[in-house]
């Protein structure tokens, strides 16, 4: 298969994670933007000479602390109060926003519901922040002028009647003091300049008077939420795509050199199983199918039970890897291929195999006398047919002595022993390696008393050093492993999943589904 289409197949594995992030956000915002009441914005622009200013807070617009200070005196409560009285409209300090465009240009913006007195009240707002801005600089240069003037008058007065050594003194006096007093009446014509539009020659002046901004329409508000939503889509998508990747071994190559075990088939996706009158079905659309009769299984069964003699122990490392779905489909292939089958379940985690054929656990009785005397063990009485010809279930025990034998070294190998006598196939179910719960078989003292054991592994799921402590803990009791079984219920392999998204496209291009499924059967 192609490295294109192996692609597409990992992209329709995870349709889920990236395709709902990628509808529901644009929708989310489409709906936000379309439940925004309409905003209006009218905008001004201030020029400031920072040549003339005297106040650090004009001379350097650009310094953050400045612009943070004269936001703070654009929002001021008293200011906003006197433009409301001015305009008769209310404001308050969300609606205002001061932007520093360069060292001498300041915008201010006002933004309402309605468009009505928009422009006056930021005109408004706007010649009461100059104001405030130069207020302090109009009350010193007042002063100032007060106090040269003064002292101007004080020099000219004693030059009335000075003698002619101290008029030359003030006389240079008068000159010095009278140009202060015509610099500062230029700084002062500067700064009352602010309050008419256009002055030019001012410390401050409107650069543009307040005039309202186009509202954006519906459509391109729709249009920008839909496009802002398809990229935070994505990349939430590809975020959730990222943590859910799988901890678990991923394809039978990864569970080769993991195990160091040979793969000795796979378990495809088959829904859910169930035991009607001794015999397995699934269902597939509006039809009921036998599981045991597909290719994968088949292949499962003749690879695990050709030339068996005893028991074949199905083990897993964590609980719901797929033990007594395995276990069941090979004990009903073996009797329906003829051979006389018994079906153990000797997984107390979970006794779902006894459930599913209607049993119930049962007293064993199993003691150590069994290996001296086969009759102290009444498998007859306990064993029960399935249902089915050749197929009897041995529901789990439940007594304890039973459980403490088998734990011990040998009682497993003493009761399959016992079974064979009766039995050509024996399949047993166990508890999972990770299995805690009290009152369990110890599956590592059944899988080296059996003939063979297999190992089954649930891909994407089960994580790898889970697997590997399995591996090792089987190998190092001396357990037969003639290998794994990957459980693919949620690993589809890329040709299932193709063929998937095919059917999918099939209602709505059927050609492009046409050609999807023949690029697949073609590769």
């Amino acid at each position: 298969m192609s490295s294109g289409l192996i692609v597409l197949s990992e992209i329709w594995r995870y349709r889920k994670q990236w395709l709902l992030p990628l509808v529901l956000v644009p929708l989310l915002l489409v709906a936000l933007a379309l439940g925004q009441p309409p905003r209006f914005t009218a905008h001004t622009l201030l020029q400031i000479d920072t040549a003339k200013a005297r106040s650090p807070l004009l001379a350097n617009l650009e310094d953050d602390g400045h612009a943070q200070a004269l936001q703070s005196i654009l929002r001021g409560t008293e200011l906003l109060a006197d433009t409301a009285r001015d305009t008769g409209m209310a404001i308050g300090p969300k609606q205002i926003e001061l932007r520093v465009v360069n060292p001498h240009l300041m915008e201010l913006r006002l933004a309402a519901a309605q468009p009505e007195g928009l422009e006056v009240t930021l005109d408004a707002l706007a010649t009461n922040f100059i104001y405030e801005l130069l207020a302090p600089e109009r009350l010193r240069l007042e002063q100032r002028l007060s106090d040269t003037a003064a002292q101007l008058a004080k020099v000219r007065s004693a030059l009335a009647t000075a003698d002619t050594a101290a008029r030359t003194r003030l006389r240079l006096e008068e000159t010095r003091l009278a140009d202060d007093y015509a610099a500062l009446a230029d700084d002062a014509a500067a700064v009352n300049a602010a309050f008419g539009h256009g002055s030019m020659g001012g410390l401050m002046w409107f650069a543009q008077p307040a005039t309202l901004l186009p509202t954006p329409s519906m459509l391109g508000q729709v249009m920008f939420a839909v496009a802002l939503g398809t990229v935070v889509g994505l990349g939430l998508g590809l975020l959730w795509i990222g943590l859910k990747r799988p901890r678990g071994v991923v394809d039978e190559t990864a569970l080769r050199r993991l195990t160091q075990l040979q793969v000795v088939g796979s378990l495809p996706d088959l829904g859910d199983v169930v035991i009607h009158d001794g015999k397995a079905e699934v269902a597939f659309g509006h039809n009921l199918l036998d599981p045991t009769g597909f290719t994968e299984v088949s292949r499962l069964h003749r690879a695990l039970t050709r030339n068996l003699h005893g028991a074949l122990v199905v083990v897993s490392p964590h609980g719901a890897e797929g033990t007594t779905l395995l276990a069941t489909l090979l004990a009903l292939k073996s009797a329906a291929a003829g051979k006389k089958t018994l079906l153990v379940d000797l997984n107390l985690k979970n006794t779902g195999l006894a459930r599913a054929f209607g049993l119930v656990p049962r007293l064993w009785d199993l003691k150590p006398s069994v290996g001296r005397n086969k009759g102290g063990f009444n498998r007859e009485a306990i064993a029960q047919g399935a249902g089915v010809g050749g197929l009897d279930v041995l529901p789990p025990p439940m007594d304890k002595p039973t459980l403490d034998f088998l734990n011990q070294g040998g009682g497993a190998q003493v009761l399959f022993d016992v079974l064979s006598s009766s039995y050509e196939h024996i399949i047993v179910d166990t508890s999972p390696l990770a299995a805690h719960n009290r009152n369990n078989a110890d599956p590592v003292l059944l899988a080296a008393a059996g003939a063979r054991a297999v190992m089954t592994v649930l891909m994407r799921r089960t994580p790898p050093e889970m697997v590997k402590q399995a591996a090792d803990a089987f190998n190092a009791a001396g357990a037969p492993l003639v290998g794994a079984v990957a459980n693919n219920q949620y690993n589809p392999s890329p040709r299932v999943l193709l063929m998937h998204m095919a059917k999918t496209l099939g209602r709505l291009a059927p050609g492009l589904a046409n050609w999807l499924r023949a690029k697949v059967v073609a590769g």
